[in-house]
């Protein structure tokens, strides 16, 4: 392959495919490969365009357009081998191992370098949770610095209205702090009343602990309980042999 300063031919970039492919290396290119590539398919969009526009169905012009989509295409395939043994390079040395670069062009050295980077950041944080953390700049004095407003204290409007789960436990946690529960050293006994849920209540908290009462339950509550569900038409009382069923 002649040097770089040469224009890049079509019988040249099926070369580098070829070697590229038979070699699980990096092979050597010259070191303006992409630029070249590049400047040969402006070269054959420009050839294309003169014989469009003069006869588009000339045999010239098919054959010019032929070869700009092979070149693209290989152009394009180079690339992405190239590409897979850089990232294997690249793995090899964040683990250590010596690899050797010299077959790579100015811009295959900046993708290596970067995904180089990449990966020992990525092992650091990973394994052995090791991050860089970097430097926050200081402000220049040209700039002033602004100030962080105070937070201003949101006001809850009591008004709103709630979803009527939340005002049915709230209604029953008020009429329950009204109840003196009793303390260890003066036992009492609650009367407890029978009752059947006929919807689902959300959790609440009674005197000595948290009820969850769904639809069709049959419960033991204590009194205060039971008659303010039955109040609010969340539960009716069921008979027992001591009291007789209220609707």
């Amino acid at each position: 392959m002649g040097p770089p300063h040469e224009p890049l031919t079509f019988r040249d970039v099926t070369e580098v495919y070829r070697r590229e492919r038979r070699s699980k290396d990096l092979t050597e290119i010259r070191s303006d490969f992409y630029q070249a590539v590049r400047g040969f398919l402006d070269e054959l969009r420009k050839d294309n365009e003169t014989e469009m526009c003069q006869d588009p169905f000339s045999l010239k012009a098919l054959s010019i357009s032929d070869t700009m989509k092979k070149v693209r295409s290989k152009a394009v395939q180079i690339f992405e081998m190239r590409a897979e043994k850089i990232l294997l390079m690249a793995l090899r040395a964040s683990s250590g191992a010596k690899v050797e670069t010299e077959k790579l062009t100015r811009e295959e050295r900046g993708m290596y370098g970067d995904t180089l980077e990449l990966l020992s950041s990525n092992r650091n944080t990973l394994l052995f949770q090791q991050t860089t953390q970097k430097a926050i700049p200081t402000p220049s004095p040209e700039y002033p610095v602004l100030e962080e407003e105070p937070e201003t204290e949101v006001q809850i409007d009591d008004t709103i209205d709630q979803p009527q789960e939340i005002l049915v436990v709230e209604t029953i946690q008020a009429d329950l702090e009204e109840v003196e529960v009793p303390t260890v050293a003066e036992p009492v006994l609650e009367d407890q009343i029978l009752v059947r849920v006929l919807e689902d209540i959300p959790p609440f908290a009674g005197p000595e602990r948290d009820y969850v009462l769904s639809r069709e339950d049959v419960v033991l509550l204590p009194s205060v309980i039971a008659r303010a569900l039955v109040s609010r038409g969340k539960a009716v009382e069921v008979m027992t042999s001591s009291r007789q069923l209220t609707l």
